[in-house]
C-alpha cells in the first residue's frame, strides 16, 4: 500500500476508522522497511570508496596520492625521440625540440 492509496475522505464509523488505522499502521511498516534498506545502501555505497578521476568527472590533478600510484603509465608510442618525420626527411632538416 501506498501513501495515495489511503483514503483522504473521514471514516463514518468506528469499523471504518479502524480498517483506516490498520491501513495506516502497515503503511508506517512498509516506510520504515524501506527506510532501513535504503539507509544500509548508502552506507555501503559510502564504504565502497570515493571518487577519483577514474570514478566521476574530477580532474586528475585532483587524485590523491595513493590513486595516482594505481595508474598506469602511459604507452610509448615507438618513435624514439628526436626521430625525423616524414615531412622532415623529404627537407633534410630535423623537427625542433
Amino acid at each position: 500500500m501506498r501513501i495515495g492509496e489511503i483514503s483522504t475522505v473521514a471514516p463514518k464509523t468506528l469499523e471504518e476508522a479502524t480498517e483506516r488505522l490498520v491501513e495506516v499502521i502497515e503503511l508506517v511498516r512498509d516506510l520504515a522497511a524501506e527506510n532501513k534498506t535504503l539507509r544500509e545502501e548508502v552506507e555501503r555505497l559510502k564504504e565502497r570508496g570515493g571518487s577519483n578521476s577514474r570514478n566521476s568527472s574530477r580532474p586528475p590533478s585532483t587524485d590523491s596520492d595513493a590513486a595516482r600510484a594505481k595508474r598506469k603509465p602511459r604507452k610509448s608510442s615507438g618513435k624514439s625521440r628526436g626521430a625525423l618525420s616524414p615531412r622532415s626527411q623529404q627537407k633534410g632538416t630535423r623537427p625542433s625540440q
